[in-house]
């Protein structure tokens, strides 16, 4: 096969990219090392913020999202006993978030996808990428036992964290990454939501984290040792704990746990996001703690950015877009990772449970809510109302 873009990876990032660049006129093919079904079920994400709505609604990718999605125009924050409200749309000029799950948002990308006469080669095994200036670039794969060859001008990498397109780009090793010292046991249970809203709450014996995915099913987690496992946490132990979190006056019956998750906070940003003719996209780049909930939506930001660097690129000759794009990519991964890591420390217990530390981090919080200025920009970057 022969295409102008060869995309690795078939989740939202390079489903997104298909789109768009099918949209500009440039040929371009998905290959995907996992299975449609595997793809579409996979938990991730579930919130996208005000910058990343508004760029899939001017993309008329927004239908089922604005029918299905459960709006968060505030957020629940409860510290000492006490839970506060954030008006995030009074805070934030106006903005707000969605809360819509990656799995609903990568079906609604397979279709659109699809509605255009397109579709991701899935079941691609063992994907190897040639020399990054090469020319044409060969991407070779195995799929039922045989070997293909895509041979394309430009390769996205859009797979991820543990894809070939990092470890070309930046080396085995290369980048920066930090990881913290506690993890995320998470559920998906047929639990209704105790608040419309996300529910974040500090507690000196760790985070606890109130999400929902419709109005009977909620996503939650709290935070465990960094090496717990998920058979460490039994029905009984996790909603014990849960309700020790969020206090007495919280209440919720437990539903049937339908999914149980580790989540291992850590955060990475590559050296480089571009080598040659070999580009990096969403957490092939850069990855997040889950906190602020920023990975998707630093993702869908680098896939706007990079399919406009295409088309400068392929129709008016700058050389230099793809350049370009890598830096305002990494420049962008950094802001969302300092702030992702800002959120982190403010809302997790310390590992070690040292009084000194626990209560520096309820002063830091008490100074936040008490300042309206600073409330405000913590808003607006929690909304992404800085990118939209």
């Amino acid at each position: 096969m022969r295409t102008t873009v060869g995309i690795i990876g078939g989740g939202p990032s390079g489903l997104l990219l298909s789109i768009l660049l099918d949209r500009l006129g440039i040929d371009n093919q998905v290959l995907e090392h996992r299975s449609r079904a595997h793809v579409q079920r996979r938990v991730r994400a579930g919130q996208l913020d005000h910058a990343s709505v508004a760029f899939l609604r001017q993309a008329g990718l927004a239908g089922r999202l604005d029918r299905l999605g459960l709006p968060q125009r505030g957020m629940n924050l409860r510290w000492r006993g006490q839970t506060r409200r954030i008006d995030l749309e009074a805070l934030s000029g106006g903005h707000s978030c969605m809360v819509y799950g990656q799995s609903a948002l990568t079906c609604d990308l397979t279709n659109a996808l699809a509605a255009s006469g397109r579709s991701p080669v899935y079941g691609a095994e063992d994907i190897r990428l040639s020399d990054p200036e090469s020319e044409p670039h060969v991407i070779t794969y195995r799929k039922d036992g045989a070997e293909h060859r895509l041979e394309c001008r430009f390769v996205a990498g859009c797979d991820g964290a543990h894809g070939p397109a990092r470890r070309l780009v930046n080396g085995a090793g290369g980048g920066s990454s930090k990881r913290l010292p506690f993890s995320w046991v998470g559920v998906l249970s047929e639990t209704p939501p105790v608040s419309p809203e996300l529910t974040y709450a500090y507690h000196p014996r760790g985070f606890a984290l109130w999400s929902m995915r419709s109005d009977t099913v909620s996503r939650t987690y709290l935070q465990c040792g960094a090496d717990d496992q998920a058979e460490d946490w039994s029905d009984d132990r996790f909603w014990s704990e849960m309700q020790r979190r969020l206090g007495p006056d919280v209440t919720f019956s437990p539903g049937k746990v339908t999914e149980r998750l580790m989540v291992r906070m850590q955060g990475y940003v590559a050296d480089r996001m571009q080598l040659g003719n070999v580009v990096l996209a969403g957490d092939a780049g850069h990855t997040v703690p889950p906190s602020a909930a920023k990975g998707l939506n630093l993702a869908i930001a680098d896939i706007r950015e990079l399919s406009e660097s295409f088309r400068r690129l392929l129709f008016e000759g700058r050389q230099e877009a793809l350049a370009e794009y890598a830096q305002k990519a990494l420049k962008r991964a950094w802001a969302g990772q300092a702030f992702s890591w800002q959120m982190t420390d403010l809302l997790h217990a310390p590992p070690s449970g040292d009084p000194f530390e626990s209560n520096l981090k309820l002063t830091r919080l008490d100074s936040l809510l008490a300042s309206p200025g600073q409330l405000s920009l913590f808003c607006r970057d929690y909304t992404g109302a800085e990118a939209a």
